[in-house]
């Protein structure tokens, strides 16, 4: 399923052709120096241009993005058929300690889009790793499969080890999470099932039909960080790491992602949240695309050595040349 707004996949790849490291005229909001976050980046959700950055090329853990991107795999494998019920090995309920879960027995029936909102709102490690059975056999077939997807989308320097981001050596940059959110937002079902608030995960053979609320606060209507116009994608934390949050909106002309890693817990607070919600709305208000060459308007005149009858010709652009650019920017002054 692709977004309605990059249908074509020439659109797609010229998405990505655009996304790198652009040096833009907008002024930075908040200030660098001031953000709780250590790894920012913010991009437009419709044609990939990186319209903020801060240390994005950095290595950092790939913490839940890693159930980001199993996810995707499962939704792309199963299209179609996404009420399949698989059943839970064993090996999918083992060494989660710690973490979110399902509670899946093994031998469990479940079908696959109770699994996937078990991962997308809840981040649920269980309803992961299942997933990653189902789809690649074994978990190290779908490691491989996660790593060649990050390749084939532009995450260049992401690197899985697991299919739920749990205690690893895996990593990736910010920059590369954006990219993974980019390709993920084109998908409408991914975005339909990550911004829910709960779901009713159905009774299975081995369990009753149990209710999960989404671990991602920015969506939760009781949550100090809930944001009305957040698309939810991910949302996690550890002492260590600190947040890793990924989120979109599209209330203004252009849909816009956010990824911001690396802020701490202070006084009861997580300053990243509030500084997602800060840049995607600077972000919808301070950029457009904007006409910079206009085939109707003369641009010159060139003389025109030995020409019948004629000395000079006017020069003006084949078509119309569009850029997208900070509100502010003096198109006058662009050459």
């Amino acid at each position: 399923m692709k977004h309605p707004r990059l249908i074509r996949l020439f659109s797609l790849i010229l998405a990505f052709a655009l996304f790198l490291p652009l040096t833009v005229s907008a002024k930075a909001y908040p200030k660098e120096d001031e953000m709780t976050s250590t790894h920012v980046a913010v991009i437009n959700a419709d044609n990939g241009f990186l319209v903020y950055q801060k240390n994005v090329s950095e290595r950092i853990p790939v913490g839940d993005a890693a159930r980001l991107m199993t996810a995707l795999l499962a939704l792309e494998h199963f299209e179609g058929r996404l009420e399949t019920k698989v059943t839970v090995p064993t090996a999918a309920t083992r060494g989660l300690e710690g973490s979110a879960v399902l509670n899946l027995k093994p031998e469990e029936e479940i079908p696959v889009i109770d699994l996937l909102h078990a991962v997308l709102v809840a981040g649920m490690t269980d309803a992961a790793n299942t997933l990653a059975f189902a789809v690649g056999g074994t978990l190290k077939d779908f490691i491989a499969m996660m790593n060649a997807k990050a390749l084939e989308i532009g995450a260049s320097d992401t690197f899985f080890t697991n299919a739920t981001g749990m205690a690893s050596a895996a990593f990736t940059t910010a920059a590369d999470l954006a990219r993974i959110a980019f390709y993920a937002y084109q998908n409408d079902l991914f975005m339909e099932i990550c911004s829910k608030r709960f779901y009713t995960v159905a009774e299975t053979n081995q369990n009753p039909a149990v209710m999960i609320y989404a671990k991602n606060p920015l969506v939760m209507t009781q949550s100090q960080y809930y944001y009305a116009y957040a698309e939810g994608m991910s949302a996690g934390y550890s002492k260590e790491n600190g947040a890793q949050i990924i989120s979109a909106v599209s209330y203004g002309t252009y849909p816009y992602i956010c990824v911001a890693v690396g802020s701490k817990e202070t006084n009861g607070t997580v300053g990243g949240y509030n500084e997602v919600k800060n840049l995607l709305a600077w972000a919808s208000y301070n950029f457009a695309e904007r006409k910079i060459l206009d085939m109707s308007k003369i641009l010159c005149e060139m003389p025109v050595r030995a020409g019948r009858n004629i000395g000079h010709v006017l020069v003006v652009p084949k078509k119309n040349v569009y850029a997208f650019l900070d509100v502010d920017t003096d198109l006058s002054a662009i050459e």
